[in-house]
């Protein structure tokens, strides 16, 4: 994927490129910014969010981070405020494997060759210092695929007493291992109540679970791939109105190191990495 910007162009450009297709067929996209004050974005990378698929990208023009939406044609930079720090162009921006983004870029003149190392809140918007390069010829980054990633996603936020809600688990295995004897655990607010859990996606068993408040999943063998689960509670009539958060915990993933790693869950629906998943009552 390629996104194209220059000063005599009236909007943007974002190429789809089939990289598996010898011809390389390319599809060219129109892209819309949301601010009237700056209908182009002057951003020389983007890189796509590990677990939400969320484009991201900073807009050297408005001084700001950005986010673009494919399939809506649009370029969103009104979400995020300027940048205080950072007013140059930023030619690199990855992703860890974890989620965290950062950024190689000018901290003032857009045409400056001396590079810092920056962090981005999702949150804000704002990026942190954290290093000098010096001067700095490279301008490409490449983001780090995760290994192992749990997602909890809740299906519908706003819920009440005496209804269901329902989260949706996902396990993700892109280690270059078949991963054994894994356990999941999910300890629901006390004012749930489990009601049904579907089939596991990978072999493993239900040592806790329904009529309860607790997931418990043990001696789980997980295949290279994506697998994905529902579980679905009834909130209890005494449930007090307020946030409720829900996290999961993946134990007993064996990395490269040699040790076991625990891997805490993460809403998708968020920027921010390891985010317990929430929902309104």
């Amino acid at each position: 994927m390629l996104f194209g910007f220059g000063g005599n162009e009236a909007q943007n450009v974002l190429a789809l490129v089939e990289v598996l297709n010898h011809t390389y067929a390319t599809e060219l996209r129109t892209m819309h910014t949301t601010h009237l004050d700056f209908p182009t974005a002057y951003c020389a990378d983007i890189a796509f969010h590990p677990t939400n698929g969320q484009l991201f990208g900073f807009d050297h023009r408005s001084q700001r981070l950005i986010t673009l939406d494919i399939d809506q044609q649009r370029i969103d930079n009104t979400r995020y405020p300027q940048a205080r720090r950072l007013t140059g162009n930023v030619p690199s921006i990855f992703f860890t494997a974890e989620g965290d983004l950062f950024g190689i870029g000018a901290a003032s003149q857009m045409d400056a060759q001396d590079r810092n190392l920056y962090q981005f809140d999702l949150a804000m918007g704002e990026p942190h210092w954290l290093q000098a390069f010096g001067v700095e010829n490279n301008q490409d980054a490449c983001s780090c695929p995760y290994r192992i990633k749990l997602l909890n996603r809740v299906l519908r936020r706003q819920v009440a007493s005496c209804t269901e809600i329902t989260f949706e688990l996902t396990v993700i295995n892109l280690t270059n291992t078949e991963q054994q004897d894994l356990r999941l655990i999910n300890k629901f607010p006390s004012n749930t109540t489990i009601q049904i859990i579907s089939e596991l996606p990978f072999s493993g068993t239900i040592v806790q679970g329904i009529g309860t408040n607790n997931l418990v999943v043990e001696s789980i063998y997980l295949p290279i791939g994506t697998f994905s689960f529902r579980v679905t509670l009834r909130i209890e009539s005494w449930a007090d109105q307020r946030d409720y958060f829900s996290q999961a915990f993946l134990q007993g993933i064996l990395l490269e190191d040699g040790q076991l790693h625990t891997e805490s869950s993460d809403d998708p629906e968020t920027p921010i990495p390891y985010d317990a998943s929430f929902s309104i009552l």
